[in-house]
């Protein structure tokens, strides 16, 4: 059976790392030449392996969640890791439809019954939507007036997820909205470079 010339290079160095091994094993006085011949083989085995590339996974892009959205609240800051949002200015503010920043996957959609929030009653998101997107990224979209998603539903990029409301501890129509990557929230808004209106 023919072989490629790689295949015959790859063929010799093991043989020269057995030839390394028998001798080491067979004379101590070699040992510490089997050595450098082991490292030898290692290295040109090295330059023969094909070498792997790793490649970061592509991004999602972003989808703007609600087309002419203005920031109606809040900004991101410390302690308020989100963007509070509502539609554009003259539209009406309750009841319009807020898409999904990026795909994904609806890993809950319903009412807030997390364990404290009797004690902490502002911690109360109301009806809302969490999506499992990509690469350990998780959206969060707070205090709908209805729900248009269902728990494990696929959902596209701009795709409703419910109509803004003031449900939970709002103060007024707006959607709450974060996302975290691995755990930290992170300023989605400036990543995105989705821009507000005024």
């Amino acid at each position: 059976m023919s072989r490629t010339p790689d295949e015959e290079n790859i063929l010799q160095v093991l043989h020269g790392w057995a030839a390394a091994l028998t001798a080491a094993r067979m004379a101590p006085s070699r040992r510490w030449q089997a050595a450098v011949e082991l490292t030898a083989v290692r290295d040109a085995l090295a330059s023969l392996w094909p070498k792997t590339v790793v490649v970061d996974p592509p991004q999602e892009r972003w989808f703007d969640p609600l087309p002419g959205f203005r920031i109606s609240g809040y900004p991101f800051t410390p302690g308020h890791e989100a963007w509070d949002c509502n539609a554009q200015a003259g539209q009406p503010q309750i009841g319009a439809w807020w898409g999904a920043l990026k795909p994904g996957t609806v890993r809950f959609a319903g009412r807030d019954r997390r364990p404290g929030l009797a004690q902490h009653p502002e911690w109360d998101r109301g009806l809302y939507v969490l999506v499992d997107y990509r690469n350990g990224e998780v959206g969060g979209s707070c205090h709908f007036s209805e729900v248009l998603v269902e728990t494990g539903d696929e959902v596209a990029g701009g795709q409703a997820l419910g109509l803004i409301g003031a449900t939970g501890a709002a103060q007024g129509p707006h959607v709450h909205q974060w996302v975290e990557r691995e755990g930290v929230r992170f300023d989605w808004l400036a990543e995105s470079g989705l821009t507000p209106t005024a």
